[in-house]
Order: structure tokens, then C-alpha cells, then sequence
């Protein structure tokens, strides 16, 4: 149904511009960010074809608010440092990789987050390739 999909868009673009403050890295951003520009032109190109230039309003409403949330993620995306690859030399905790690359253990869960690879945040092995932000 028609307004599911509207619902389901708007509570996607709420759920992508409050999780952009949290942890998201800027290729999960972006690709949130697609996923939902495609969803809201597949709405609006349903809507127009629905009801023609009755839904002009809220197609406006629609795009103000896709454009609101792509600038909003466009300013996360530029304040974010970038994310570097750093191999583990030899066997390691994420702690002392941490405190190694940034002197600041509350790191620890950063760097877990962003490598799903990690299974055991205690043993890093030699070798291993370890996504983490340059800053």
C-alpha cells in the first residue's frame, strides 16, 4: 500500500539522520543514504503515478526532506576523518592496538565496531588487516 511505503520512507530518513551521529563510517552513510534516495524516488514515482498532480505536495515534502537529510549526511561525512588500514605486525589485544595508534583506550570499541573480522577483541593475529579511523 502506498501510504506503508511513505511511512516506511520517512521512518528510514529519521532512522538514517539520528544514527549519523553515532558510529555509522562514512561508506555506511552513503550507502544508507542511497538505498534511501532509491526507495524515495521508487515512492514518488508511485505517488505521481497514483495521483498525478494531487501528489505534488507531499512529493515536495518527500524531496525537501530526502535533500534535508543528504546535506545533513554530506556534513557527517566531511567532518568524519578517514579510515586507514593498519596490519597487526604481531599478536596483539585491541587495547594495546589502540593505545599503539591513538594513546586512548576508549578506543577499544571503535575498532571493534568498524572490523567484524575481530572475534576476539584479546587476540588480534599477526598479519591481521584492521580498519580504523587516521585521527
Amino acid at each position: 500500500m502506498l501510504s506503508d511505503d511513505v511511512t516506511a520512507l520517512l521512518s528510514g530518513l529519521t532512522t538514517l539522520a539520528n544514527a549519523m551521529t553515532g558510529d555509522m563510517t562514512t561508506a555506511e552513510i552513503e550507502a544508507q543514504l542511497m538505498n534511501l534516495r532509491s526507495e524515495a524516488q521508487d515512492v514518488l514515482d508511485a505517488l505521481r503515478a497514483a495521483y498525478a498532480i494531487a501528489a505534488e505536495p507531499l512529493a515536495s515534502a518527500i524531496m525537501a526532506a530526502v535533500d534535508a537529510v543528504t546535506q545533513e549526511a554530506a556534513a557527517v561525512i566531511e567532518a568524519k576523518p578517514p579510515l586507514i588500514t593498519v596490519t597487526v605486525m604481531s599478536e596483539q589485544t585491541t587495547a594495546e592496538l589502540a593505545w599503539s595508534q591513538y594513546q586512548d583506550l576508549s578506543r577499544v570499541a571503535e575498532i571493534v565496531r568498524l572490523n567484524s573480522a575481530i572475534t576476539n577483541p584479546n587476540r588480534l593475529r599477526a598479519g591481521m588487516a584492521i580498519r580504523m579511523y587516521a585521527q
